[in-house]
This record gives structure tokens, sequence and C-alpha cells, in this order.
């Protein structure tokens, strides 16, 4: 969460973290999403929140440029939501952030 266009949907003090402690992390991630996307393949990129080992409750929220309502996910949240895409076929070149 927080790279691309997922940017705008970030607090003020997300974005100061993000610009400064997360400076190199974030800017490895923007260079990844610009690979995934020129590469002509179908692709689906997941944005999460911030990941937790937690039990996934199997209630979230998914969409291009959501704000987040918390700052943590279950992995098996995301784990949840990647499974179901890929046997769906939905989300086919889109950039989703997933919150709960």
């Amino acid at each position: 969460m927080g790279i691309s266009t997922s940017w705008n949907s970030l607090s003020f003090v997300n974005k100061l973290f993000f610009a400064t402690m997360l400076r190199h992390a974030r800017t490895d991630h923007e260079a990844q999403e610009s690979a995934v996307k020129a590469s002509g393949l179908d692709w689906t990129i997941v944005r999460p929140s911030g990941l937790v080992n937690t039990p996934g409750t199997g209630v979230y929220l998914v969409g291009e440029n959501i704000r987040a309502k918390t700052s943590k996910i279950p992995r098996a949240d995301v784990a949840d939501l990647m499974l179901n895409t890929l046997a769906e076929g939905s989300l086919l070149r889109q950039a989703v952030t997933i919150t709960n």
C-alpha cells in the first residue's frame, strides 16, 4: 500500500513515514510494479495494509485507491483474496489495495 496510484490514499503521517523511513523500499516497490505492468503478461498487484500474523477474518475491503480502515491485515486474508482472484480470473491488470 502507498505505491504508485495508491500513494494518494495514505494519510499525511503515513506519507511522511513512507517518504523518510521507507524511502528505499518504496523506490524498489515502484520499480517492481512498473516491471510487472510492462511485462505483457496478465497480472494482478495486491497492495496490503500492514501484514500481521493473526487469524484471517474473511472480511476485507478491496479496491483501487481505497483508504485503509486500519493499518493491519491478516496474511490469511491476503492469501484468501489472491486465491479467489486466481480461481475467478478477476482483477486482471489491476493494482488493488486490501484492508479490513
